[in-house]
């Protein structure tokens, strides 16, 4: 069982932790149908009416060498450059994550947007939304793709690209 530390860390044993990546590794080959299962009960059983979906990135680093498919060196968030690194996005509707994913740590992030409004669009059925993301994933051509789709977005612009749609 996990201990806790004081100011609310866990200790867990690592023999436990180890475990549990290992169950994750079982998990992963059926990440898409749990994900879409899990977003289907969200939506019928709390009436859950898609409108917003936020997206975010992440880039976690490797002390190692990590994953040799995904990490690779790539803009580092935490100001570490020599490591190597992944890209987590997550996507959210309604205060629910309903979605992850996994990609190489040399993108940058405008270039995951299409490809998760695709994984939204097929297997969640989503067609009209109004994409939420930050100033990093702003292009004009991911605000063309929006709107070719019929979706609305909501992002932060640089200053410096205040100009009208």
């Amino acid at each position: 069982m996990p201990q806790w530390k004081p100011r609310g860390r866990v200790r867990v044993d690592l023999t436990w932790l180890q475990r549990w990546y290992r169950t994750l590794d079982e998990l992963l080959p059926h990440q898409a149908r749990i994900e879409t299962d899990l977003f289907a009960r969200l939506r019928d059983r709390f009436t859950l009416a898609v409108e917003l979906v936020f997206y975010d990135l992440t880039s976690p680093y490797f002390e190692g060498t990590g994953p040799a498919d995904f990490a690779v060196h790539g803009y580092s968030r935490d100001g570490k450059p020599r490591h190597r690194q992944v890209l987590v996005g997550v996507v959210m509707i309604n205060g629910w994550p309903i979605a992850h994913h996994v990609i190489r740590g040399n993108r940058h992030d405008d270039q995951t947007v299409g490809e998760v409004l695709r994984d939204l669009e097929r297997r969640f059925g989503l067609r009209r939304i109004i994409f939420v993301g930050d100033r990093g994933m702003v292009t004009t051509a991911n605000r063309a793709g929006l709107t070719a789709r019929r979706h609305g977005y909501l992002v932060g612009l640089h200053r410096a690209r205040r100009s009208s749609p």
